[in-house]
C-alpha cells in the first residue's frame, strides 16, 4: 500500500488532475480580467449621448409601468431577490443554513440622469446573465428560518452596462444583443464591480498557477529528480510558457475587441454628424475637422443638440487616447505592432476646448485597483508566509545538498569530518542486540510510540502515551573494515516501519536491523576510547547526520521532496502577495498579472542562487575547519610532547642516581672486593648489600621510567595519528572545494563573488 501511494504513476495521474484544474482555473481567472478591460472600455457616459452599441450610463430608477411587490416585505420594485433558509443541525452537531427558496424577478424601468431617460428591458440572455448588484436591504431571522431580500426600488440610482439599440431619442438599452460586455444593473457603481471582478479574477488565476506548479512537482516526483535546478527550470519555463501563451491570447483580444469597437462607434458618430447637417450652410458637419459650434447656433441648431455632437467626438476621442495610451506600453506596444494596429487611421477634429476635455478626463480615469483594507495585510501575511516556508525549505534541501557535495567513501577511507559510507550493520557484541517492542524484531536501533484516541464533544485526536528511541554503538562494515556508529541524534529514515491498531490503540515503531545495508552522513570524530579509529557520530549542527536503509539516491529524493514542497509552498504565497499588491496599487491588468505570476519563478532562481552560494560558502569553512583543527593537534603536541619530555627526563635522572648507588653496593660487597675483617664479621644473616638495596627498594618500590617512556611513545603515536587524520581530512576537504568552484554553475558565483581557488598547506614541525 505504501509504495503504490508513492508509485510514479499516481503521481503521474495526480498531475494530470492538477493541470485539468489549472486549465479551468487559468482562463476562467483571464476571462474575469478580460471584463475588467471591458468595463474599462466602456466609460460611463450622459445619457444624452448614448449611440448604438455597449455604452454604460447612471442614473435614477422611475418605473416604466407597474412595479413587483417583493415576495417577503411586499416593497414596491423593478427588481427583487428573496432568499429563505432553514437552520439544520447535523449529525456532528453542526449548525448551518440550508436554502429553501430563491427566487428573483424584475420588470423594465427607465433610467434618467440630467441630459435625459432612457428605457430599460430586463429580458436577459442565457448566455450572459444580468449580474445584479446590491446590498440586501433587509434581513430577519424567525425561529430557525432566515428571509433575507435585495431590491432596487423607484427613485434608487443604479449603473447599467448594457447594449444600446437606435439612436438619439429612440435608443433603449437591452441585455440580448450580442457584444463584447458584461450585463451589469449595480447599486454600487462601476468602480465597484471592477474591484470585485479583479478579487475574483486574482483568485482564480492564483489557484490556477499553484495548481500547475504542484503538478510540475509531481511530474518531477514521478520521474525521480532531485536536483532542485533542474526542478526550478522545468516550473520556470512552464509557468511561463503558459502565462505568455494565456497573457498573449488575452491581450491580442482585447486589443482586437478595442479596435472593433472604435471603428463602429468611429462609424455611429459619422452618422450622428451626418444627420445634424444643415442644408444652407455650406460647410458640413464632419468628424474629421474642429466644428465651429457658433456658426451651427447661429444658424438655428439647437444648443443642446450641438452640446451632444460636441459630447460625442469628446467621448470617442477619450476612447481613442485611452486605445493609443495603452498601446503606448509594453507588451501592449508589441503585440500591437504584431497585429498591425494603426488607430492613427481614424482622425477625430476637435477644437481646443474639446482637447482640453480630453486631456482633463484622461487624467481623471484611474486604473481599476482593490482598495479593501484586508487587501495589503492579506498579501504582507502571504509575503512573511513566503519567508517562513523558503527558510523551512532552505533548510531541508540544504542538507540534501551536503549529500550531493559529499561523496560516498569506503570505510578504510574515511577522513575527518563529514563523510559519507554505505555498508553492512554489524552489532558491536553479537550477544547485545535490542528488541523492538510491537515486533519483536532484531534491531540496533528503534523508534517506538503508543498512542490512545480520545474524543472531547464531536472531535477526535491521537494523544501520545509513550515515545521512545533506543540504540546502541554498531559498526557499518564494508570489504575494506568497519566503522563504529554511535546513532544518538540521528536523523533516521527506515523502511522498516509497522503501525498497528487495537481497539483504541495506535501502536508505531520503526528499527534498523543488523546485516542490512545502511546510508550513513555524519561527522567522522576520533573515538575517544581508540585515539587511533575514527567513528560517526552526532556532531555540528550545522551539518546532517542521517542513518537509512535506503539508498543515498532515494534519501536525497525524500529529501528533495521535502525542500520542494516548502518551496511550492514559498511560491504561492509569494504569488498570492504579489497579485495582491499590485491589484491594490492598480495593476488589474494582463501584462501586470503576468509581471506579478513572473516574480515566484524570478524569486526562485535567485533562492537558488543563494542555495550555491552556501554550498560553497560551507565547503570553504570546511577547509578551514580542518585546518583549524589541525592547528589545534599541533598546538597540543607542541605543549604536551616537551612536558612529557621533560617528566621522562626527570624520572631517567632520580632513577639514574638509585642505579648509581645500588651499582656501588654491589661492587663493595662483591667478595673479591670485600676485605677479610669483613669477610670474618659476617654472620649467615648478615648481607649488607641486600639490606642496603632493600632499605632502596622500600624507600623506591617501583622505578617508573619504562611507565613514563611508554605514556611518552603512546601520547606521541595518538597524536600522530590524530593529525595524520586530520590531514586527510584537510586534503579531502580541499579537494571537493576546489573541484566544486570550477564546475557549472558554481564557476558564475566564483567569478562573482570573487572565491579563490585554495592552495595546499605544507605542514612542517
Amino acid at each position: 500500500m505504501k509504495k503504490a501511494l508513492t508509485s510514479p504513476l499516481l503521481f503521474l495521474c495526480i498531475a494530470a488532475a492538477l493541470c485539468f484544474v489549472a486549465f479551468m482555473l487559468l482562463p476562467k481567472g483571464f476571462d474575469e480580467i478580460e471584463r475588467i478591460r471591458q468595463l474599462e472600455r466602456i466609460p460611463e457616459i450622459s445619457i444624452n449621448t448614448v449611440l448604438q452599441g455597449e455604452v454604460s450610463v447612471k442614473g435614477k430608477v422611475t418605473p416604466q409601468a407597474s412595479l413587483l411587490q417583493s415576495r417577503y416585505s411586499d416593497t414596491p420594485s423593478v427588481y427583487y431577490r428573496y432568499l429563505h433558509e432553514e437552520e439544520r443541525v447535523d449529525s456532528d452537531g453542526d449548525r448551518h443554513w440550508v436554502t429553501v427558496t430563491d427566487e428573483h424577478r424584475a420588470v423594465d424601468f427607465t433610467i434618467t440622469d440630467a441630459t435625459g431617460s432612457i428605457n430599460v428591458s430586463t429580458n436577459e440572455s442565457r448566455t450572459q446573465p444580468i449580474l445584479w448588484s446590491m446590498p440586501s436591504s433587509m434581513r430577519t431571522t424567525v425561529g430557525k428560518y432566515r428571509h433575507t431580500e435585495w431590491r432596487i426600488e423607484p427613485g434608487q440610482e443604479v449603473s447599467v452596462t448594457a447594449y444600446a439599440l437606435g439612436n438619439s431619442g429612440s435608443a433603449r438599452l437591452a441585455f440580448t444583443p450580442e457584444g463584447v460586455y458584461t450585463p451589469i444593473v449595480s447599486k454600487y457603481g462601476l468602480d465597484y464591480e471592477r474591484g470585485e471582478k479583479g478579487k475574483s479574477g486574482i483568485f482564480f488565476i492564483w489557484l490556477g498557477l499553484v495548481a500547475l506548479a504542484f503538478a510540475v512537482l509531481f511530474v518531477i516526483w514521478a520521474i525521480k529528480i532531485h536536483r532542485i535546478i533542474t526542478y526550478l527550470s522545468i516550473l520556470t519555463f512552464t509557468l511561463t510558457l503558459v502565462l505568455l501563451h494565456l497573457g498573449i491570447t488575452m491581450l491580442s483580444g482585447d486589443l482586437n475587441a478595442s479596435m472593433t469597437r472604435l471603428s463602429s462607434q468611429y462609424e455611429v458618430v459619422q452618422q450622428a454628424i451626418s444627420a445634424a447637417n444643415v442644408p444652407q450652410l455650406e460647410s458640413e458637419l464632419s468628424l474629421e475637422t474642429p466644428t465651429n459650434y457658433n456658426e451651427y447656433a447661429d444658424a438655428g441648431v439647437d444648443v443642446s443638440a450641438l452640446q451632444r455632437l460636441s459630447d460625442l467626438k469628446v467621448n470617442l476621442a477619450l476612447y481613442q487616447a485611452q486605445l493609443k495610451r495603452q498601446l503606448a506600453q509594453f507588451p501592449d506596444s508589441l503585440i500591437g505592432w504584431s497585429m498591425g494596429i494603426d488607430i492613427q487611421q481614424k482622425t477625430i477634429g476637435l477644437t481646443k476646448e474639446e482637447k482640453d476635455k480630453v486631456e482633463q478626463q484622461l487624467n481623471q480615469l484611474k486604473a481599476t485597483s482593490i482598495s479593501d483594507s484586508w487587501v495589503r495585510w492579506v498579501a504582507l501575511a502571504a509575503l512573511a508566509g513566503m519567508l517562513i516556508a523558503s527558510y523551512v525549505g532552505f533548510r531541508k534541501i540544504r542538507f540534501k545538498r551536503f549529500i550531493e557535495s559529499i561523496p560516498t567513501s569506503k570505510v578504510s577511507g574515511v577522513v575527518y569530518g563529514l563523510a559519507e559510507i554505505k555498508g553492512k550493520i554489524e552489532c558491536a557484541d553479537s550477544e547485545a542486540y535490542l528488541t523492538t517492542p510491537v515486533t519483536g524484531k532484531k534491531s540496533v536501533w528503534y523508534y517506538y510510540k503508543k498512542e490512545e484516541k480520545r474524543k472531547s464533544g464531536k472531535n477526535e485526536k491521537w494523544v501520545t502515551l509513550v515515545e521512545e528511541r533506543k540504540q546502541l554503538p554498531f559498526f557499518v562494515s564494508d570489504y575494506t573494515g568497519k566503522m563504529k556508529i554511535i546513532a544518538d541524534n540521528a536523523d533516521v529514515i527506515s523502511s522498516n516501519k509497522k503501525v498497528t491498531r487495537e481497539g483504541r490503540y495506535r501502536y508505531t515503531e520503526e528499527y534498523l536491523k543488523p546485516n542490512e545495508t545502511l546510508y550513513a552522513i555524519g561527522s567522522a570524530q576520533v573515538d575517544e576510547n581508540d585515539p587511533a579509529r575514527l567513528q560517526i557520530a552526532d556532531g555540528d549542527k550545522s551539518v546532517p547526520f542521517i542513518l537509512s536503509n535506503l539508498s543515498e539516491q532515494q534519501v536525497m529524493l525524500r529529501k528533495a521532496r521535502n525542500g520542494m514542497i516548502f518551496l511550492n509552498m514559498a511560491f504561492s504565497a509569494l504569488l498570492l502577495g504579489a497579485l495582491l499588491l499590485f491589484a491594490s496599487s492598480g495593476g488589474l491588468s494582463p501584462d501586470n498579472f503576468l509581471l506579478s505570476a513572473l516574480t515566484a519563478p524570478i524569486f526562485m532562481i535567485g533562492f537558488m542562487v543563494i542555495l550555491h552560494y552556501n554550498d560553497i560558502i560551507f565547503l570553504r569553512q570546511r577547509v578551514e575547519r580542518n585546518i583549524a583543527n589541525i592547528k589545534v593537534v599541533l598546538q597540543k603536541r607542541f605543549d604536551l610532547i616537551p612536558n612529557l619530555e621533560k617528566s621522562v627526563k626527570h624520572y631517567l635522572a632520580h632513577e639514574k642516581s638509585l642505579l648509581e648507588q645500588i651499582t656501588a653496593l654491589r661492587r663493595r660487597y662483591q667478595p673479591d672486593n670485600m676485605s677479610h675483617q669483613d669477610k670474618a664479621g659476617q654472620t649467615p644473616n648478615a648481607h649488607p648489600l641486600s639490606t642496603s638495596m632493600k632499605a632502596i627498594i622500600e624507600q623506591y618500590p617501583e622505578l617508573l621510567s619504562h611507565q613514563v617512556i611508554k605514556q611518552l611513545m603512546d601520547s606521541i603515536t595518538d597524536i600522530e595519528d590524530e593529525l595524520s587524520m586530520m590531514r586527510e581530512g584537510y586534503l579531502d576537504a580541499v579537494e571537493i572545494y576546489n573541484a566544486r568552484i570550477q564546475t557549472f554553475p558554481d564557476v558564475l558565483l566564483t567569478k562573482l563573488f570573487g572565491f579563490k581557488q585554495h592552495d595546499l598547506l605544507s605542514w612542517n614541525g
